[in-house]
């Protein structure tokens, strides 16, 4: 059952990344001058290093290669390959950053609006995201409209989507 206090919490928790990341912005516009372009590369490098070209390597990794698939199924060996993807993906966004689209930008505030724009988008694509599709979820399962779009889904999936909402 979904309750109110649950549609309200979700709503929260799809706010809170959003407001956090406003207020950096606000704050380091004003006190630190903070340019738009790195923050602007920033946003865009975890776009293109994290969302795409990790994802192709993720797709890869898990659909297309058997071997490296059964060898990830166990925990140690996901989370290791998992930790060591996302640093070196980040890093070597990181390093194309700074290395030839910021070449000439290496004061403190250029810094602090990459690094505003790299965690912002992270941010609002982890946090509220993820947060607004689970209340557009619980919304339609508390208004007796989930049950059309889950009949499409896999065996289970509805059932588990229904019980993560609802907790």
């Amino acid at each position: 059952m979904i309750t109110d206090t649950v549609i309200i919490s979700l709503a929260v928790q799809a706010a809170i990344p959003l407001l956090i990341t406003l207020a950096a912005f606000f704050y380091l516009r004003k006190k630190e001058q903070i340019p738009l372009v790195p923050l602007g590369v920033g946003a865009l490098i975890f776009i293109v290093f994290s969302q795409v070209l990790e994802k192709l390597l993720h797709h890869y990794v898990f659909f297309m290669n058997p071997s490296a698939a059964e060898a990830l199924k166990a925990p140690l060996t996901y989370a290791l390959y998992g930790a060591l993807v996302a640093g070196v993906f980040e890093e070597a966004g990181r390093y194309a950053a700074f290395r030839f689209l910021l070449r000439r930008r290496r004061e403190r505030r250029d810094g602090l609006a990459y690094g505003l724009g790299h965690g912002g988008v992270e941010a609002l694509l982890i946090g509220t995201v993820a947060a607004v599709q689970m209340l557009t979820m619980a919304l339609m399962i508390k208004n007796g409209q989930f049950d059309a779009i889950a009949s499409g889904m896999p065996a289970g999936m509805g059932e588990a989507i229904r019980q993560r909402c609802s907790t």
